[in-house]
């Protein structure tokens, strides 16, 4: 029997979530810039969130800041070769998959964008539990991060078997 691969694409709703996303996070680093920038951080909720400019070199939330510029192209490239991939496996009919997905896709161009622009991104979401400061991080992670989180929450049932 021969497996028939899907070639289901993403609807309108992946591609408003997608734009949407995508200005937002380039909205939010241009403020970052402008205003926070050179400034001491903005305490919005003491001792829990703030507020401050921070260059990262790495990758989501500051890994692999020390490596070489090799590492972290082919990382990014074996990173966008898996997205590709794992993108014709999804059940583009679901809303919710479209809605994921645009925010892991925004989050994943934003970043690009800057990484590619300007060798690093602009991270500026500070926040500390219980005394311990959590990586500095942007809307572009963000939308990776709850995105993959709802992915692999719709889809699990498909890609474990359904229990009865």
């Amino acid at each position: 029997m021969k497996t028939v691969l899907k070639t289901q694409k993403p609807t309108w709703v992946f591609w408003i979530v997608f734009v949407s996303w995508l200005i937002l996070d380039i909205a939010t680093k241009y403020w970052a810039v402008k205003y926070l920038k050179g400034q001491l951080p903005i305490v919005v909720i003491p001792n829990f969130f703030r507020l401050i400019y921070h260059i990262n070199f790495g990758v989501a939330f500051g890994w692999f800041n020390e490596k070489s510029k090799i590492f972290l192209i082919v990382m990014i490239l074996a990173l966008m070769l898996w997205m590709i991939w794992f993108a014709r496996t999804l059940s583009w009919e679901k809303i919710g998959i479209n809605f994921a997905a645009g925010w892991v896709a925004a989050g994943a161009v934003g970043n690009l964008m800057d990484r590619v622009k300007q060798g690093y991104v602009i991270d500026f979401l500070d926040f500390t539990f219980w005394g311990w400061s959590y990586p500095t991080f942007n809307v572009a992670d963000t939308g990776i991060c709850v995105g993959l989180g709802l992915v692999l929450l719709l889809e699990w049932r498909k890609w474990w078997g359904k229990t009865t």
